[in-house]
């Protein structure tokens, strides 16, 4: 029974996650919530959603 839970827990964060990534990865949402045109807008290894997403799992 506890394997069970723990699956339907792990499926949930799994969901989560992606529908947090997929939030962060809209360019609408990015920029309705910009205060600055060009923030956000570097490339690079650590980008943005990234680093977001690290945060949330730590």
């Amino acid at each position: 029974m506890e394997k069970h839970t723990l699956d339907d827990e792990n499926d949930k964060a799994a969901r989560s996650i992606s529908i947090i990534r997929e939030l962060l990865n809209d360019e609408s949402f990015k920029d309705e919530h910009r205060t600055v045109y060009n923030f956000f807008t570097r490339k690079s290894k650590l980008d943005f959603v990234a680093v977001i997403l690290i945060i949330l799992l730590a």
